[in-house]
């Protein structure tokens, strides 16, 4: 998975060059879809009707893990990660519209599964735990603005947050 990254920011790149040249036209003039294949390598960028870039995606020909990208509308990464069908499978990652990493988690077959790390807007871990199969599992811990531990749950104990 870390060279299909790879080959993401590269193709992103790419893809950055060729938005730029975009510049300067109005909404009809740029489809609301465009696609650029690259060899084995399709990018394909989705717009609103004010020719913002909205999603873009990243897919090889013959895989079906696609690594998504959502943007705000003053073109901030709102959300990023891998789907496979569809369906959201590994690391994903959401921002504040200013840039601020806010949540890092896994998903397996669309669900939560893996360690969930939620942060406050100054990157201070704000909570953070294991899911499995979309249900939370082990230990859980709360923290406060300033990065003490203000609570710990353990799920396996049966302590509901």
């Amino acid at each position: 998975m870390n060279n299909f990254r790879i080959v993401f920011v590269f193709f992103a790149i790419v893809t950055t060059i060729y938005l730029s040249s975009c510049k300067g036209k109005n909404a009809s003039d740029v489809s609301a879809r465009e696609s650029v294949e690259l060899g084995d390598v399709v990018i394909t960028d989705y717009y609103d009707d004010s020719t913002k870039m909205i999603t873009d995606q990243v897919y090889l020909n013959d895989s079906m893990r696609v690594l998504k990208t959502y943007y705000f509308r003053n073109g901030q990464i709102y959300m990023v990660g891998d789907l496979i069908n569809d369906v959201r499978d590994g690391e994903w990652k959401a921002y504040s519209e200013d840039g601020h990493l806010l949540t890092v988690g896994s998903y397996k077959n669309g669900l939560d599964h893996g360690l969930k790390t939620v942060y406050f807007e100054n990157g201070n871990i704000r909570y953070q735990g294991n899911f499995e199969n979309g249900k939370k599992v082990g230990i859980w811990k709360f923290y406060t603005k300033d990065g003490k531990l203000a609570k710990e749950l353990d799920l396996s104990l049966g302590q509901v947050n």
